[in-house]
């Protein structure tokens, strides 16, 4: 009976054992899993983080692509302004050469009219001194 006993305890003790290195492996095994969970999560974690940081990149650059907009808006509206404030300046400017042109034109025609005038004068008077000798 005691050989039994001791059989019995052998086989519960090798039972056991097994069993141990059984729930050993599982710890171990669970530990692993769990590890590889907790990086798997912190990954995802850190993905989020990058996200949640391209997305408020995006906003600020929302925002600052519509001041951008806006700037473009207002320097388009400027450049323009500019272009019509220089184009009359160019109309005002080619009309006061136009009438410089006019103004010299008239005095040439005045200048040539006293140089008619003053040799018909000489002429007559030529003529009138040739007469009187």
């Amino acid at each position: 009976m005691i050989d039994a006993l001791d059989a019995l305890f052998r086989i519960v003790d090798i039972k056991l054992s097994s069993r141990y290195k059984a729930i050993s492996f599982a710890r171990n095994e669970a530990d692993i899993r769990v590890t590889a969970a907790r990086e798997s999560s912190e990954k995802r974690l850190d993905i989020l983080n990058e996200f949640r940081k391209t997305v408020e990149d995006w906003t600020e650059n929302a925002a600052t692509k519509e001041s951008v907009q806006s700037l473009r808006l207002e320097t388009k509206l400027l450049t323009e302004k500019l272009e019509s404030l220089e184009r009359n300046n160019y109309e005002r400017i080619d009309n006061e050469i136009e009438n410089l042109k006019l103004s010299r034109a008239e005095l040439s025609g005045k200048a040539a009219t006293w140089q008619v005038v003053v040799a018909y004068v000489i002429a007559v008077i030529g003529i009138i001194l040739n007469i009187i000798k």
